[in-house]
């Protein structure tokens, strides 16, 4: 079995050569989308020297918005990408600023087991995030939350539920950090081409990566049963991600935040595969540090 890495990188070549060199094995596969709007000789221009696994660059780039729709085409046309090859039946959203915690054996005994699809999800109703409209294109936030909110309070809404093929679909929230088997993420594909219309429906939702393909697994009778969620339980942000380890700060303004080394001891007891984020500078020490740490576990 191998294992195909989706990667959606905005900046930072050399992160996200970091990254690629430390899952170089020959159990995986890189497919890297960047961002539209960045200079791609940036990343070109850097060298990968893996000696197992293969780095492919998607030729098809989307500008992408935070919070936007195009977060999830560009994810979709990862997906896409992928599957067209043959051999793979583990499919791995990363982030260019995504670090491994873990060895690439414990990284590949995790995601080979089989029966499991890890993504949460959370039913959402009656919530701003999916019955608001939110224009993250943008680049005034502070127009996109007052707009959102006249809207609403004018009663324009979307419902909140989707109607496909004559079925009532509820909306379930998680995270875009997924890591689905092949059939899994074949049904995905079939569903979201067979109905446009969900595209439509989270076109402008707010972080619609985070809704878009939780609402078709969680929809499915047949996948829902083998997701790693707990559905009696509500999970906080940073829960919804189920290989990743993430901190996320709450005040205005808020994002995910970047770890360095005194985040090291809540990684490894986390037990999480991988952390979300790192950066070159700032987190280097850490990077080091788990290095050792997966160095050890060979």
């Amino acid at each position: 079995m191998k294992i195909a890495f989706l990667i959606l990188a905005h900046h930072h070549p050399r992160q996200l050569s970091a990254l690629v060199q430390a899952l170089d094995d020959d159990r995986f596969d890189f497919f890297v989308h960047v961002d539209e709007r960045v200079d791609f000789r940036s990343f070109t221009a850097q060298e990968y020297p893996l000696r197992h696994s293969t780095l492919r660059f998607l030729s098809r780039r989307k500008t992408v918005f935070w919070g936007d729709i195009s977060m999830v085409d560009a994810m979709l046309e990862l997906f896409r990408e992928a599957m067209a090859q043959d051999g793979y039946e583990r499919f791995v959203v990363l982030s260019g600023e995504d670090y491994p915690i873990e060895s690439n054996d414990a990284i590949y005994a995790r995601l080979s087991r089989p029966g499991i699809e890890f993504i949460n999800g959370t039913r959402l109703r009656n919530n701003v995030q999916v019955e608001g409209f939110w224009f993250w294109k943008l680049s005034n936030k502070l127009l996109v939350r007052c707009i959102r909110k006249l809207l609403y309070m004018a009663g324009i809404r979307k419902k909140p539920y989707l109607m496909i093929e004559n079925r009532k679909w509820d909306v379930y929230h998680g995270s875009q950090w997924i890591a689905l088997s092949r059939e899994c993420a074949q049904y995905v594909l079939s569903v979201a081409e067979a109905n446009p219309q969900i595209r439509s429906y989270f076109r402008f939702s707010h972080a619609p990566d985070q809704l878009f393909i939780p609402t078709i697994v969680y929809n499915s009778a047949d996948f829902r049963e083998k997701t790693c969620c707990d559905r009696n339980r509500t999970y906080t942000f940073n829960e919804k991600p189920a290989v990743h380890y993430l901190r996320y700060h709450p005040q205005p303004g808020s994002s995910v935040d970047y770890l360095d080394e005194s985040d090291y001891e809540a990684l490894l007891a986390s037990q999480k595969l991988f952390l979300r984020k790192v950066c070159i500078g700032k987190s280097d020490k850490l990077i080091e540090m788990l290095d050792g740490h997966r160095n050890r576990q060979i």
